[in-house]
């Protein structure tokens, strides 16, 4: 077997469940393609969790999205030592194979397996008989480290081409607003007025300032 367990987290109401602090609960929303997403984290109590014991989630096990983004998948980071979830996959502790080399397989396959039906599921619903399913050829341990080393390093470089790209737009924005605030106020053209053939400076008909 590639996991010690493949389950589900938890299923049911969560009302009246959350707490301000406490064991962080994922969702899907916190499920990104590739990395564990903060942003809107949930919380339950330690009693709580206790009850969830199937759900638990360690550093190293791999998280799903069931429904919506289907199949995308993340590694639980080594910052979050204990966790808890809802309506995710999740495989615990993947064993001959590394945790992120799971994790970007799943993610660079997943969408094209679940659309062509090879694992026996509608486009809106992953389960664990998909990922039992689903065909994970695993390297030596060496190669697997080497595929992780290369994506990363690609996706290194993919995130700063991003950023380079992003604060471009920002400058070209910031110039696009400049021009604007100098085209009204008068700075783009010369202050004392611009001259015709006999010296004199043209007419302007105001009412034809917007006309076509």
């Amino acid at each position: 077997s590639a996991a010690e367990r493949v389950t589900v987290g938890h299923v049911g109401s969560m009302r009246n469940k959350y707490v301000d602090e406490g064991i962080p609960f994922l969702r899907s929303q916190n499920v990104r393609e590739n990395h564990f997403e903060p942003a809107g984290l949930k919380f339950i109590s330690q009693d709580f969790h206790r009850k969830l014991e199937k759900s638990t989630l360690k550093p190293g096990d791999i998280v799903v999205v069931r429904s919506g983004n289907v199949g995308v998948s993340c590694v639980i980071p080594e910052h979050v030592t204990e966790a808890n979830c809802s309506d995710l996959v999740i495989i615990k502790n993947p064993q001959a194979v590394l945790p992120k080399y799971g994790a970007y397989y799943m993610n660079s396959v997943v969408e094209s397996v679940v659309a062509a039906g090879k694992v026996g599921v509608a486009l809106t619903h992953f389960n664990t008989r998909s990922v039992a399913e689903l065909p994970l050829p695993i390297p030596p341990l060496a190669e697997q480290h080497r595929i992780v080393a290369e994506v990363e390093r690609r996706l290194s470089i993919l995130r700063e081409t991003e950023a380079q790209v992003e604060a471009n737009l920002q400058r070209a924005e910031r110039l696009r607003q400049a021009i604007l605030a100098k085209a009204f106020s008068g700075q783009l053209v010369p202050s004392d007025g611009v001259e015709d053939t006999d010296g004199q400076e043209p007419e302007t008909d105001a009412t034809m300032a917007f006309a076509t």
